[in-house]
C-alpha cells in the first residue's frame, strides 16, 4: 500500500497539540508525517506541503486519527477528497498540480481572513480539481458540527471547551474551537 504523505498544520505555540497528535501515531506511519509549524494559519501549511509532495492530506494539530490502517486506507481512495464535510477546515488530500493552478492568497494571522478562505479558496480548488463545485467525494460525511451539537458532544481539551467531531466509523477526530 502507498502512504499518503501527511502534512500538520500547527503554530510554533500549539507544541502540546502536536504531541497529543504524534501519541497516536503507529511508529511505522510517523515516517509520513510532516510537522508545518507557520504562523500562516492552514493556509501557510498546506503551501509548505505543496512545496514538499505531489498529493498529500492536511490536518490540523487538534485533529486526531483514531484507526490508522483504515484512515491510511480512505485517503487513497480519491486523487483529491474533503476528509470532513463542507466546511472542510481545509482538512482535504490535495494534489499540487492543483494548488499550483490555484494558488495562496496571503491571509498573515488573519483568522477571520483564514476562516472566509475556508470556504472561498476550498470552492476554487474544488473547481481546479473537477471543474465544478460539489465534484469532490468526502471521506467521512457524518462528522459534522450540527452531529456533534445534537448530540452535545463537547470536550476539554488544553483547558478549552472544544466541540467534538467524530466520523460514524470512528476513524478520525477534531477538537473544533470557535473563532466568532
Amino acid at each position: 500500500m502507498t502512504l499518503t504523505p501527511i502534512v500538520l498544520g500547527t503554530n510554533p505555540d500549539r507544541g502540546q497539540y502536536v504531541e497529543q497528535f504524534m501519541k497516536d501515531v503507529p511508529s511505522h506511519f510517523r515516517d509520513y508525517i510532516y510537522v508545518a509549524e507557520t504562523w500562516g494559519h492552514e493556509l501557510g501549511a498546506i503551501r509548505e506541503g505543496s512545496q514538499l509532495f505531489p498529493r498529500f492530506a492536511f490536518l490540523q494539530d487538534s485533529m486526531r486519527v483514531l484507526n490508522w490502517n483504515k484512515f491510511v486506507t480512505d485517503l487513497n481512495q480519491f486523487h483529491s477528497a474533503y476528509i470532513f464535510p463542507r466546511p472542510c477546515m481545509y482538512a482535504m488530500v490535495y494534489e499540487k498540480a492543483f494548488l499550483d493552478r490555484v494558488g495562496f492568497p496571503e491571509v498573515g494571522q488573519d483568522k477571520e481572513l483564514s476562516i472566509h478562505h475556508e470556504t472561498v479558496w476550498c470552492d476554487q480548488y474544488e473547481a481546479v480539481a473537477t471543474g465544478f463545485r460539489g465534484g469532490l467525494p468526502t471521506l467521512y460525511p457524518s462528522a459534522t458540527d450540527a452531529d456533534a451539537i445534537a448530540n452535545n458532544r463537547y470536550m476539554e481539551v488544553f483547558g478549552q471547551t472544544r466541540l467534538h467531531l467524530r466520523s460514524e466509523c470512528g476513524t478520525i477526530e477534531k477538537m473544533k474551537g470557535t473563532w466568532r
